[in-house]
């Protein structure tokens, strides 16, 4: 049997943390904030 774990199991844990979902909706927001200036510079 193998050792992985379905994705919804293991982002209920960070979910269920919202000291872990802070950091998560951080790190979206910036790297949202890089597409943008990189869709920006290619213009």
């Amino acid at each position: 049997m193998t050792k992985t774990k379905p994705f919804a199991e293991l982002a209920e844990k960070v979910k269920a943390d919202p000291v872990r979902r802070e950091r998560i909706a951080i790190g979206k927001r910036a790297l949202e904030d890089a597409l943008a200036l990189a869709e920006l510079r290619a213009r």
